[in-house]
């Protein structure tokens, strides 16, 4: 099960809800996780098992919030999605760079879960 989750900034930059994860029926091959691009100053998601993650509108790669850690990490996270055996991609409660005032201003609430 997927969360969505918003990203808010002190800039009051306008950005979308974004679902984050994966639903029931592809969970083993979508890890989709918010990701920004400071050339187009928005954030997207974007599926970590790819290879290259690139910007739906420049084509620029791009690289996402949060990181993948051991699981057995206990940081407080906004989201985290396990994909493998004992990894998992997880998203802190922290504060990001963001893509429009590129200040460290950038963080993400959980709205909701989806499926």
């Amino acid at each position: 099960m997927g969360s969505v989750i918003r990203p808010v900034c002190k800039c009051n930059s306008n950005f979308s809800s974004l679902y984050a994860g994966c639903g029931f029926s592809d969970w083993d091959e979508v890890c989709n996780v918010p990701t920004p691009c400071f050339h187009c100053q928005t954030i997207f998601t974007r599926n970590l098992y790819n290879k290259v993650l690139k910007c739906p509108k420049c084509r620029r790669v791009v690289h996402p919030y949060g990181e993948v850690v051991d699981f057995n990490n206990d940081m407080e996270e906004v989201f985290s999605w396990s994909f493998q055996f004992n990894k998992k991609y997880q998203l802190l409660r922290k504060k990001f760079t963001c893509p429009v005032c590129k200040e460290e201003k950038l963080s993400f609430i959980k709205e909701a879960m989806w499926d």
